[in-house]
């Protein structure tokens, strides 16, 4: 509950006006961050850098289209994230640039249970929302910082060993931390 609080009153504290990327920009780039994850998946999974790439197109001076993929390997655990979604631009300032972000992902999850022959491969859905800032570093680049609460509709699993057979919830919320850095381009 301390972590929705925290994530509201971020997102509060950047409100501001409108914005300095260009409409019918597109950005290309990379992101890394930390991918903490709200519940431990069987005590085995702790948390974990991820890596991927990012795609946004600006609509017009306030709203861009955003795609993300992240990765990340966890103990034991395997983080696949796809994320299709929209920024809204709060700043009108040329170099700081602050946003509001939501969406949809798709995760996928793949666990390795110590003693069994197979891990389990789960798909899930959810939403994601947060905020975030970018840095205009030059006409082409920009560089920025995203944190995101993805809110996950569970996905669980049968253990298959125990009796009687108990759920392991495989898919469970999570929150990122990232640091962006993209090419613009027209």
């Amino acid at each position: 509950m301390f972590n929705k609080f925290v994530f509201l009153a971020l997102l509060l504290s950047v409100i501001e006006s409108s914005a300095s990327f260009g409409p019918q920009q597109s950005r290309l780039g990379l992101t890394a961050g930390q991918v903490f994850l709200t519940s431990d998946v069987l005590d085995r999974s702790g948390n974990a850098i991820g890596f991927g790439l990012n795609f946004a197109y600006q609509v017009n001076s306030l709203w861009a289209m955003e795609a993300q993929h992240l990765r990340s390997s966890h103990d034991n655990l395997k983080h696949r994230e796809t994320s299709v979604g929209a920024n809204y631009y709060f700043s009108d300032d040329p170099i700081f640039i602050t946003h509001a972000n939501f969406g949809f992902n798709f995760v996928s999850h793949e666990l390795k249970v110590a003693g069994l022959p197979a891990a389990f491969n789960e798909n899930g859905f959810g939403v994601y929302a947060g905020i975030g800032v970018d840095f205009l570093v030059s006409d082409s680049i920009a560089a920025g910082l995203q944190v995101r609460y993805n809110k996950m509709f569970g996905v669980d699993a049968t253990d298959g060993w125990s009796t009687p057979n108990r759920q392991i919830p495989v898919i469970q919320d999570f929150a990122t931390l990232l640091v962006r850095i993209s090419y613009i381009f027209e």
